[in-house]
């Protein structure tokens, strides 16, 4: 597997947010479908080996589940995945919702949370041009 600096994707992923391989659609709090360039869960790609990613998009901003570490590359994501943490107190709601799940993201834009209920898992940044050949 090749690393390649300035791949956009469009992706963010996260291990118990998506099931089967289509993107998971999101909802806002008001029960409208999120455009899929604004906010979207997606598993990684299979051809870079990454099907246990979860990719989360937010925005122009990509948060990364890697829960079996399959990115080996340093630096393509800041921080840690955990698979069971308290969401913040300061994390912002961001309104987005798939069913029971609900999409929280750090003030500071370092992790995304995935929650659906007490816990949550904590998504890392990934780093501008993340992704595979």
């Amino acid at each position: 597997m090749r690393w390649r600096a300035g791949l956009p994707v469009v992706v963010l992923a996260l291990s118990a947010g998506c099931s089967g391989s289509g993107p998971r659609a999101l909802k806002d709090a008001t029960g409208n479908r999120v455009p899929q360039d604004v906010a979207e869960i997606y598993r990684g790609e299979a051809h870079c080996d990454w099907e246990s990613l979860t990719i989360v998009l937010l925005g122009k901003r990509k948060y990364i589940a890697d829960p079996k570490h399959k990115i080996v590359a340093p630096g393509q994501y800041v921080g840690e995945y955990a698979a069971s943490v308290p969401v913040p107190a300061d994390a912002v709601d961001t309104g987005y919702r798939s069913g029971k799940l609900q999409v929280f993201e750090a003030n500071d834009k370092t992790y995304a949370y995935l929650s659906k209920g007490a816990t949550a898992q904590r998504l890392p940044a990934a780093v501008p041009g993340f992704g595979c050949d």
